[in-house]
């Protein structure tokens, strides 16, 4: 849970600097270089919103491409742990991306309950860019995975690009013994 925590508090920062638009006027930020690879599809546990274009030609954004070059090889375990990416475009807008990953669906699909949304509107956070940003838990086979849901509509077109970025760090969290 403290690294999840950690990673949700690095992944607020990211979020303000890229509404002072710093990332990419820093080249020597660590997370500068080649473009992290994108998957092909959805995982298995996670739903497809209707009207999901895979974008094969997007190149990850800046506070996408720090993300998960810092979140999952520097904070998650000294690059022991994993990551991975993929994003989407759709005409529908980031409420919609928001309104369709429910803490319910994503619960039937798996990932940990919870009786509040996990999303949070970017706009409210001072963050025009970001349009929608959903947080996703869950503990498998010895791991603590996290998934967080990107909705963004760039000022040069109507489509909302939606990244989806999954990370995997070994579970520390301890198993409750029974009272003896």
């Amino acid at each position: 849970m403290n690294r999840m925590l950690k990673a949700t508090g690095f992944f607020a920062l990211v979020l303000s600097m890229l509404a002072c638009a710093v990332i990419p006027s820093i080249p020597s930020l660590p997370g500068a270089g080649p473009q992290p690879t994108s998957l092909a599809a959805l995982w298995p546990d996670v739903p497809a919103m209707d009207g999901l274009t895979l974008a094969t030609d997007l190149q990850a954004p800046p506070f996408v491409h720090i993300l998960l070059t810092l979140v999952t090889k520097q904070i998650l375990g000294n690059g022991t742990d994993s990551g991975d990416w993929v994003d989407f475009t759709t005409t529908k807008t980031a409420d919609d991306v928001k309104a369709f990953y429910t803490p319910q669906l994503m619960a039937t699909n798996g990932w940990d309950p919870s009786d509040k949304s996990t999303c949070i509107n970017g706009s409210d956070q001072g963050v025009a860019q970001v349009g929608a940003v959903c947080f996703f838990t869950k503990h498998s086979n010895g791991y603590q995975i996290g998934l967080i849901i990107l909705a963004s509509q760039p000022v040069t077109t109507t489509a909302t690009n939606v990244f989806f970025v999954r990370v995997q760090t070994l579970d520390t969290t301890p198993t409750p013994t029974a009272a003896k």
